[in-house]
């Protein structure tokens, strides 16, 4: 197994188990090539993109090693280009599964099944125009997840 793995495989039904989400997608790189592609023929919203993370291992001198990841998730739901009041219930609803994501992680942070990095946690609105029409949130987050196994 990778870090990558194991972060996907951690994250993804967090993310899966969200409101009305129904696309959840792992990035290709640092790009959103999959969520474009994948839109033109899939309703895709409202949707979680995850940007494949870039992680550090990290030694707690506990006899405990963390692969640190931080990640970019991009949370959208389409919304009509020109009903400013469509677009706002967009971005409430993507912060709502913002804010749900951030909880989950936060109560499993206290069972230790990861740390989660409230310090580095930031959502900031966005909106997303190419083929569609999108508003949302760029989530900005660092968990830890154990990984004596993948580096010992």
């Amino acid at each position: 197994m990778t870090p990558t793995k194991r972060f996907w495989q951690y994250l993804k039904p967090i993310l899966e188990a969200q409101h009305g989400v129904k696309y959840v997608k792992l990035s290709d790189g640092n790009r959103m090539d999959r969520l474009t592609a994948d839109s033109v023929s899939t309703d895709v919203y409202p949707c979680v993109f995850a940007i494949r993370p870039k992680y550090q291992g990290t030694d707690a001198n506990s006899g405990t090693l963390w692969a640190r990841f931080s990640t970019i998730l991009y949370i959208f739901e389409k919304a009509d280009l020109n009903d400013y009041d469509d677009q706002d219930a967009a971005y409430d609803l993507s912060e709502f599964i913002a804010t749900q994501i951030a909880q989950q992680l936060f109560h499993d942070s206290k069972d230790y099944r990861c740390l989660f990095d409230l310090n580095q946690y930031q959502a900031e609105p966005v909106e997303y125009q190419m083929l569609d029409a999108a508003w949302g949130y760029e989530v900005k987050l660092t968990i830890s997840l154990p990984a004596n196994d993948l580096f010992c």
